[in-house]
């Protein structure tokens, strides 16, 4: 089924698990379902949603690029909390690369929207995971991915 899945999505680079926590917790099942991952050369982002996950492992394992989510963005869907971990992801990455996961909402383009602009002039930038991961070295620790700019070759 994981094959048949990326056939539909041709250019996907990634996948995660948003759904499906049960899953992800499950290391024979994540296991089974790695190779297929490495085989179609995409990464793998652990969305963290049940703390037994093993996820993120069975990926390594596999030799699949991996990340994992370190804040949840709209746990609790107001305005004043989104901004609240939105903050808290921008605290982070300015010591680690950060990866930070929400849901598409009104209030969370309103609280971007209105945030971005003051945390782009502080030096916190949004990436794309995969440009990320292009310049994470397999050795080099945590497999997160970066709200902190870095710099262009």
């Amino acid at each position: 089924k994981t094959a048949a899945a990326l056939r539909n999505v041709p250019h996907a680079v990634g996948v995660n698990n948003h759904m499906g926590s049960k899953l992800t917790a499950d290391r024979a099942a994540m296991d089974a379902i790695m190779p297929t991952l490495r085989a179609a050369d995409v990464f793998f982002l652990d969305s963290r949603t049940d703390a037994r996950t093993q996820a993120a492992n069975a990926a390594r394992s596999a030799g699949v690029p991996t990340l994992s989510r370190q804040v949840f963005l709209d746990h609790d869907p107001s305005a004043a909390a989104i901004a609240a971990q939105l903050a808290e992801a921008a605290r982070l990455s300015k010591d680690a690369p950060t990866v930070a996961i929400g849901h598409p909402s009104a209030a969370m383009v309103e609280v971007l929207k209105a945030e971005l602009p003051a945390l782009l002039e502080q030096g916190v930038a949004i990436y794309p995971l995969s440009h990320v991961l292009a310049r994470l070295s397999v050795d080099e620790g945590p497999n997160t991915t970066a709200m902190t700019p870095t710099p262009q070759p």
